[in-house]
């Protein structure tokens, strides 16, 4: 019922139709073998209980090793899709890295149980066919639980939505409300929405992760005998002595699943403190973005510093390796090494924040993202452009919104002599205050600047607190003032030049051949 037309997947999911049904036909087909084979080996199991079925168990366990293998390998890939997004940012990507790697090991491991049948290992094969079927059936359900959530953030996003609209319909009609949309700003449906699908995703991978780990215990004791196997030796101080200290297959095995779990929880965890660094403590986004970013860089340095002591890499030995990579970097990593450095004091200082107008050098625009090395700038053509932090420790740098967001422009009219100079600078005044985007406070300054070569020039200085709207704001002024200049018949000024010939004496004409 969940994945027939007009069910639950189809209804509230909004899964694909197609996708939808391609997994419903390989749902039937690995019924049609997998259901079966489990008889049979049930059947096999209770004639041949010291055997573990027999002959004929071993080929019914292969036959449900290669059902499930066979599922995996066709299951669609928007089902891996949704698997992956669990693990990293982003919608789910067909063809993704994660996508690839999920569908290797669903696919290999029952295989490798199918080499375990056929080497006379049938009750190991028929443990990992059950622990299979077990992790299968956690999939099921932790991707069922996602996707409800997911439809749960949906539902409270458009009643969110709703309530927004109620009270800003409410607020309109009500004298002396005109800052309601700052206190709806507070709570904008579409940036809770995405916070909340982080904080799902967040707990989903956990929550696998755990499960996982209670249906694989039973196989851990066994992963013992890769201890056995030694590598090499590293020194470890024992009773006050110097021994040599062994670094087993597991050792190696358990550092490489703590890097990979490590490294997927850095990409999710700092989203989580995010949100409940805005949500739960007052500061500002940018204070919660730069102690994500500083967290992120400390766990990851423990991790790696954890990583390398599983492999026998002790902490004298680091520090040595960490010396002779500083002398190294003095030489040829220096810029690397000076932008890091420079990425910190930012993220601590702040001189630029995430969301922040700036002007360095010759870039101009918005600071989407501050990263290790350099700080992605969009500009105003909303092209993605890379300035080394360096650069905004070193030079000089406009900060457009640091404290206030409120800045002047100016705009310069000029107007043909004999005009009434107080007639025009009153229009250019009105024009100005009846200007919705224009600031009353601080109050907008009209002058008389000078008496220039073709025009009397009027200088119009406003203020407004919309950065991205100054264009379209001088844009608008411009266009009122020609408008009620043509009105009261005031004539805007234009370059003229008096050309004087002296006709006293014929003018003296040459030909000149080409």
């Amino acid at each position: 019922m969940t994945l027939l037309p007009k069910g639950l997947v189809d209804a509230h999911f909004r899964w694909p139709a197609k996708r939808t049904a391609t997994l419903c036909r390989r749902i039937a087909r690995l019924e049609q073998t997998f259901l079966p084979s489990v008889f049979l080996f049930a059947f096999c199991l209770e004639l041949y209980p010291r055997e573990v079925g027999g002959p004929l168990g071993a080929l019914a366990i292969i036959a449900v090793l290669l059902s499930i293998a066979q599922f995996f390998r066709l299951l669609p890939s928007f089902v891996q899709g949704k698997m992956q997004m669990m693990i990293s940012d982003g919608t789910p990507r067909e063809g993704s890295l994660w996508g690839r790697l999920i569908r290797v090991l669903l696919v290999w491991v029952p295989l490798g149980a199918v080499v375990a049948v056929l080497l006379g290992y049938t009750y190991t094969a028929r443990e990992f066919a059950l622990l299979l079927v077990e992790t299968i059936v956690l999939f099921s359900s932790v991707l069922m639980f996602h996707e409800m959530g997911l439809r749960w953030l949906r539902l409270t996003r458009r009643r969110m939505t709703y309530k927004v609209r109620q009270e800003h319909a409410k607020a309109s009609q009500e004298e002396g409300e005109l800052s309601v949309e700052d206190e709806l700003l507070e709570s904008d449906p579409d940036l809770l929405s995405d916070e909340g699908t982080k904080l799902l995703n967040v707990l989903t991978l956990f929550a696998g992760l755990a499960g996982i780990a209670l249906i694989w215990t039973e196989v851990f004791p066994a992963l013992r005998i890769l201890d056995s196997v030694e590598l090499w030796y590293q020194t470890g101080m024992v009773d006050g002595r110097e021994v040599p200290v062994p670094v087993s297959l597991g050792d190696v095995f358990s550092a490489v699943a703590i890097a990979i779990i490590g490294w997927v929880a850095l990409r999710r965890i700092p989203s989580l403190l995010e949100i409940l660094l805005r949500q739960r403590v007052n500061v500002r986004p940018a204070s919660a973005y730069a102690a994500t970013r500083v967290f992120q860089y400390g766990a990851t340095t423990v991790l790696i510093i954890s990583v390398l002591g599983m492999l026998g890499g002790s902490w004298g030995q680091i520090q040595w390796a960490v010396a002779a990579l500083s002398v190294g970097i003095g030489f040829g990593l220096q810029e690397i090494v000076a932008n890091f450095i420079c990425g910190l004091i930012i993220l601590f200082e702040q001189p630029i924040r995430v969301g922040d107008t700036i002007t360095v050098g010759d870039v101009s625009g918005k600071v989407t993202r501050i990263n290790m090395r350099a700080t992605t700038v969009r500009d105003f053509d909303r092209r993605e452009l890379l300035v080394p932090n360096k650069e905004f420790i070193t030079t000089q740098l406009l900060n457009w919104s640091l404290s206030d967001q409120v800045t002047r422009r100016i705009l310069e009219v000029g107007v043909a002599y004999g005009t009434d100079m107080d007639k025009a600078m009153a229009i250019v005044r009105d024009v100005a205050l009846e200007h919705p985007l224009v600031l009353v406070d601080p109050e907008s300054i009209i002058t008389f600047e000078e008496f220039g070569d073709n025009s009397l020039l009027i200088s119009l200085r406003f203020f407004l607190d919309q950065l991205e709207q100054r264009i379209i704001i001088a844009s608008d002024l411009r266009l009122e003032i020609n408008r009620r200049f043509n009105e009261a018949g005031i004539v805007v000024a234009f370059p003229q030049r008096d050309i004087h010939f002296d006709a006293s004496e014929p003018l003296a004409i040459k030909m000149v051949e080409a």
